[in-house]
């Protein structure tokens, strides 16, 4: 894939090369079939919500972010700003802007400085 380059502001047709947390997601659930929804609100209702000890690879795990998170009273009462994709169950693939790319991080690690906010299963292709 090369070097990926985190960016806030990112279109839908960047990736692969430049991508944010949601784009990224979309991009590589795009990779397997699954036509994700635009933007990190709208994936909040593509998926089932599960509980965290239920947790699969390939669920989806949103938690709060730094900047503009996004809230609604039905799904994201505490706020979302970040989203990734459980690469296992104990570790989380995801566009990082503190380290400025796509990184695989421990479970435990990635929610360390993050509070969680919800883990959605993708209905299957």
């Amino acid at each position: 894939m090369g070097t990926v380059q985190y960016r806030f502001q990112t279109e839908e047709s960047n990736p692969p090369l430049v991508m944010n947390c949601h784009t990224f997601v979309r991009w590589l659930l795009l990779q397997q079939g699954v036509n994700m929804p635009v933007g990190l609100a709208t994936l909040l209702y593509y998926g089932t919500p599960v509980e965290f000890q239920e947790r699969a690879p390939g669920d989806i795990i949103f938690t709060n972010g730094h900047w503009g998170n996004y809230s609604d009273a039905e799904r994201a009462r505490e706020g979302v700003g970040h989203v990734g994709i459980l690469a296992t169950e104990d570790s989380v693939l995801h566009a990082c802007f503190k380290v400025g790319t796509v990184t695989e991080d421990p479970l435990q690690e990635f929610l360390a400085f993050r509070k969680l906010r919800g883990i959605y299963r993708i209905p299957s292709t």
